[in-house]
């Protein structure tokens, strides 16, 4: 098998599923020819150098295949995590600006104020 490189290159969003859907079929339609390979490598004699020759380029397409099927899992988990994240970073947004500021800091100047009262009464008894 080749050397592999990763390579990036940028759609639009709303092309991704498009996009991944490709990739998906032309995956699946070399495994196909694979397995029309399999059927094939064995129906003559196969205690031969081509059947050892035929074996090991049908192993390495799959190989082939299988990574390009984990391309399409990478780029489905990470558009996965993006949405994930565009969510949690709008609800963040949204919690950010729920909070008043000066009403947080009063709350905890109270609480600090009833525990140094509840340490001096723990201390005096």
């Amino acid at each position: 098998m080749g050397q592999r490189i990763n390579i990036q290159y940028t759609i639009e969003i709303d092309e991704l599923e498009e996009e991944v859907r490709r990739l998906i079929v032309t995956n699946v339609s070399n495994f196909e020819t694979i397995i029309e390979k399999i059927r094939g490598a064995y129906e003559d004699n196969v205690l031969t150098h081509n059947t050892i020759e035929d074996l090991d380029l049908i192993r390495q397409e799959m190989a082939r295949v299988d990574m390009r099927m984990l391309d399409c899992v990478n780029i489905i988990e990470g558009y996965l995590q993006y949405k994930s994240g565009s969510q949690n970073d709008a609800l963040s947004t949204e919690l950010l600006e729920q909070i008043d500021p000066l009403e947080e800091f009063s709350a905890l100047k109270e609480k600090i104020g009833k525990f140094k009262e509840s340490e001096a009464n723990e201390v005096s008894d």
